[in-house]
């Protein structure tokens, strides 16, 4: 298993998707045009989270400056520091069906916290990590 440190919190501004999947990439061209449409230039997110209706997803990239969410008439979320069980999708688009199957297996891991929102991570437009959070041990 392949595994990720983000040392420090990640803002994002976030928009959530009304239809899963559908409505994926309409929130995401949402995005990048309330940004200047630069959305590479920034960290770009899918965070999701099982509920009693389905999947929530929100749409997500990173914030330049505090309070640039509310700016943009966003929501602001937070991708937490820690450590992330990883699995890494070359040509996503393609592999779409892969994705889910990815969550799946990471999840398996003992040490999945079974709070943190799932992360899709877009390195750029053709790769991303799918990424659990670990409960991290700690020694005292």
């Amino acid at each position: 298993m392949d595994t990720q440190i983000l040392d420090k919190d990640i803002k994002v501004l976030a928009m959530r998707v009304k239809a899963f999947p559908q409505g994926i990439q309409e929130a995401f061209d949402k995005l990048n045009d309330l940004v200047g449409g630069d959305q590479w230039s920034r960290n770009v997110f899918g965070l999701s989270h099982g509920s009693r209706d389905g999947v929530v997803y929100y749409a997500a990239i990173s914030q330049n400056f505090d309070g640039e969410a509310e700016e943009l008439n966003c929501e602001e979320l937070v991708v937490p520091a820690g450590i992330y069980a990883v699995k890494r999708i070359n040509n996503w688009r393609e592999q779409l069906q892969n994705i889910g199957n990815a969550f799946c297996a990471l999840m398996q891991d003992p040490d999945f916290d079974h709070v943190t929102p799932c992360i899709e991570w877009y390195q750029n437009p053709d790769q991303m990590l799918c990424m659990v959070k670990l409960n991290q041990v700690t020694n005292n």
